[in-house]
């Protein structure tokens, strides 16, 4: 039984889990390109999952909620480091260069970042 499928694009190609049936739909459906952005949006809803039902005090608190939703903002700006120019054409209100800006700096200068 095939497991995994090649999902290729514009952008590359990657292997897909085809146990993941929505994830494997958008790569049948749109390629590589609109899989980056279906991370960036998980990678969102995650960070803001994390956060709900905490407030500021509470966030500054915890170890665990604040390298939970720093992982997530790095896959987004990983992930944004990825899309093509087509696809950043599609959304020009994005602000492309700050996401993956905010990751460059939080990986390369991470015993700056305070």
């Amino acid at each position: 039984m095939v497991r995994s499928w090649l999902c290729g694009g514009d952008n590359g190609q990657v292997t897909v889990d085809l146990r993941d049936s929505r994830i494997a739909e958008v790569c049948r459906r749109y390629g590589v390109a609109e899989l980056y952005l279906v991370d960036m949006i998980e990678a969102a809803v995650a960070a803001t999952a994390f956060v709900r039902e905490v407030d500021e005090t509470a966030f500054l608190a915890s170890d665990l909620i604040q390298s939970a939703v720093l992982q997530k903002l790095l896959v987004i700006g990983e992930v944004a480091g990825r899309v093509s120019p087509e696809i950043r054409a599609r959304w020009p209100d994005v602000p492309w260069r700050s996401v993956t800006g905010f990751r460059n700096i939080a990986v390369h200068t991470y015993f700056e970042v305070d």
